[in-house]
């Protein structure tokens, strides 16, 4: 005989009380974010697809940010170099990686406990608030090497709270069945930024100098501080997203199936279940915050688990062709500046392509086959781009990685997005952040060796055959080959 279970019943009530009193408080909802009604709305009631105006705001704040980023590094570099050469200079610039990496779980345990919107506000005007300060600095005087060293120091620590913080907001602006679109976005203004950044950064240090750069930073971030304070979660939609989210533990069978029931592992724990209602909200303060809480949640998830172990990998396989790789190819092959430029430019393509799918399209049928697939295909370009005879070929190549890496990266999000409970949503991104920027950046001097020892093809070669290990880990499997994103208009 079916009947619904205790949960089911707890967490619709959780949700409607939670709507109405965000509605009696002004609170914004699910119609205020721009998603649509929900679905208790009248039959005539028109439904928005997209994902909502306030996740657009944070689109265009966390692109601010990134080019706001990129500003202060070519400005902080270029004032190293000046002061006291390029060793310097690439000392700065290591010792700013340094807090990221050391912080960065960290940070996503404060971005819980505090709350994101919290965090990532207050971690934005840390920022902005800094580059004030360097660009008065260098303006009234010459900071030597060690102001410069402080700088990086702090600004890298505040990078690694407002990180975590920034990855976790989309999952309390619209919901479930949005998030691979909202992935797409935010792979777009990543490479709009990354486009954007150079100019910009050329334009302000060649009228501003290094004080100007620093201020058009700290202009930035403030752009992105004024967006970011005009964002409100939306309870009655994270309250929606929770019930749909709890699964009916009564079957063990379809238990051990779900990857929704995967949230709660321990499915007979009825106070478990009767708590869920007050773990709503990724931009609310959670009492149980610490890094081995996160990572012990993380940890007994498989599917969770394995798509960050395998998302890590895949980092490590990808970073060092990419960032060091695609140099030393360009110049052992003497293919110059242009064929630099071309080879990124060409991978560029590719992720924007994959982006806008994403943006486009929404939802993606057999997600976890998919993003498997990607990942394949990203393995494959790697390879081709360094084995390739020529510059023509090695751009293909580097099209082919960018398509299956920003698909790969997209649906990755989305998974992250969907199945962590919100409450531990700002520890799980860091884990996954901490990969790109905390581990890859150790695999460069090891890159630059191998290529001197046996030449820059090796590097790619190398990289292909760490990104393998990570598809032969997410296709053994099961929950994240089967993996399914909710169908729009589903919200769960």
């Amino acid at each position: 005989m079916n009947r619904p279970s205790r949960t089911k019943h707890t967490a619709t009530a959780a949700a409607t009380t939670t709507a109405r009193a965000a509605q009696a408080a002004g609170t914004e909802t699910r119609e205020d974010a721009g998603v649509g009604p929900g679905p208790g709305a009248g039959p005539g009631a028109p439904r928005r697809t997209g994902p909502g105006a306030a996740v657009y705001r944070w689109l265009a704040a966390f692109g601010a940010s990134l080019v706001g980023d990129q500003l202060w590094f070519m400005a902080l570099s270029w004032q190293a170099v000046e002061a006291s050469g390029p060793a310097a200079a690439g000392i700065v610039v290591t010792l700013g990686t340094v807090p990221r990496a050391i912080l960065m779980l960290p940070g996503g345990s404060i971005a819980d406990r505090f709350g994101a919107r919290r965090v990532v506000i207050a971690s934005d005007l840390v920022r902005c608030l800094v580059m004030v300060a360097a660009a008065a600095t260098v303006a009234l005087t010459a900071p030597g090497i060690a102001l410069l060293a402080v700088v990086a120091l702090l600004f890298g620590a505040v990078d690694a709270l407002f990180m975590p913080a920034v990855g976790a907001m989309p999952a309390t602006l619209t919901t479930p069945d949005q998030y691979a679109r909202v992935q797409g976005l935010r792979s777009l203004a990543n490479r709009c930024a990354a486009v954007a950044g150079g100019p910009v950064s050329g334009l302000a240090l060649a009228h501003g100098g290094v004080a100007g750069a620093f201020a058009a930073s700290a202009l930035l971030f403030a752009v992105s501080l004024a967006l970011l304070w005009q964002l409100r979660p939306a309870p009655r939609l994270i309250a929606d997203s929770v019930a749909a989210d709890t699964p009916d533990c009564e079957n063990t069978s379809d238990c051990e199936k779900t990857p929704a029931c995967e949230k709660t592992p321990d499915c007979e724990n009825t106070p478990n279940r009767d708590d869920a209602p007050e773990r709503t909200d990724a931009s609310e303060p959670t009492e149980d915050s610490g890094v081995r809480a996160g990572l012990r949640y993380a940890w007994s998830i498989p599917l969770l688990k394995y798509t960050l172990i395998v998302a890590v990998i895949a980092e490590l396989g990808f970073s060092a062709p990419m960032n060091i790789g695609v140099v030393l190819l360009a110049a052992d092959r003497g293919w110059g500046p242009g064929g630099l430029g071309l080879l990124i430019g060409a991978w560029g393509v590719g992720a924007v392509a994959t982006g806008l799918i994403l943006s486009v399209r929404g939802h993606v049928p057999h997600a976890g086959r998919v993003m498997l697939g990607a990942l394949v295909l990203s393995t494959a370009g790697i390879a081709a781009t360094g084995l390739a005879p020529g510059l023509v070929s090695a751009a293909a190549g580097a099209a082919v990685l960018g398509l299956g890496s920003g698909l790969w990266g997209g649906l990755c999000g989305a998974l992250i997005q969907t199945t962590a409970a919100r409450p531990m949503l700002g520890r799980v991104v860091s884990v996954q952040m901490l990969g790109a920027i905390g581990l890859a950046p150790m695999t460069y001097p090891l890159a630059g060796l191998l290529a001197g020892a046996v030449g820059p093809g090796a590097v790619f070669v190398v990289g292909a055959a760490v990104s393998a290990v990570g598809v032969a880990i997410g296709a053994a499997c099961r929950p994240l080959r089967t993996f399914e994103l909710p169908r729009p208009g589903t919200h769960g």
